[in-house]
């Protein structure tokens, strides 16, 4: 049985899969070099859409690893169930993976015309926003909340010692 070339691919993605971070960070870029790849490959948009579940599967962690991250940062999610967490996780994952798709095969199969983004390529766009993407985003509304905690438990301390 001969496999297409979107198979083999794919074959060498899952193989290279296996020895590289699969942490929130890297997820887009794990699945940008699979569908780049296929893309210049020049592999037709409903052959690619045939791998997609595939590759988001391929790239769901273990139960273990689940098990064990969701041990180690529950402190810091006291509000989510180990499930709850496990599903989030998938959810990221499966959003990542179809932004990804999406981005280089557009729905109504007609290419995006490869348009400059300033002075960058769309490939060299592409590595940089990965790369942008990779830092943590800060959540302003949960500083603003700690930061009026802060400021109450302030003047609750400095009310205590006034008192005195």
């Amino acid at each position: 049985m001969s496999k297409n070339k979107s198979e083999l691919i794919f074959e060498k993605w899952k193989v290279d899969l296996t020895k590289k971070e699969r942490s929130h960070k890297f997820v887009e870029g794990n699945f940008d070099e699979l569908f780049s790849t296929l893309h210049k490959s020049g592999v037709a948009f409903e052959e690619a859409y045939e791998l997609l579940n595939r590759a988001i599967q391929q790239h769901y962690p273990s139960r273990d690893n689940i098990k064990f991250t969701f041990k180690r940062i529950k402190s810091a999610m006291p509000h989510k169930t180990e499930a709850e967490f496990e599903k989030s996780w998938k959810e990221d994952i499966d959003a990542t993976a179809k932004r990804v798709f999406y981005s280089l095969y557009p729905i109504d199969g007609e290419e995006k015309e490869d348009s400059q983004f300033g002075s960058m390529s769309p490939v060299e766009y592409r590595k940089q926003r990965s790369y942008a993407d990779s830092y943590p985003r800060v959540d302003l509304e949960k500083i603003r909340e700690e930061r009026k905690r802060l400021m109450e438990e302030l003047m609750k301390l400095e009310a205590g010692t006034a008192d005195e």
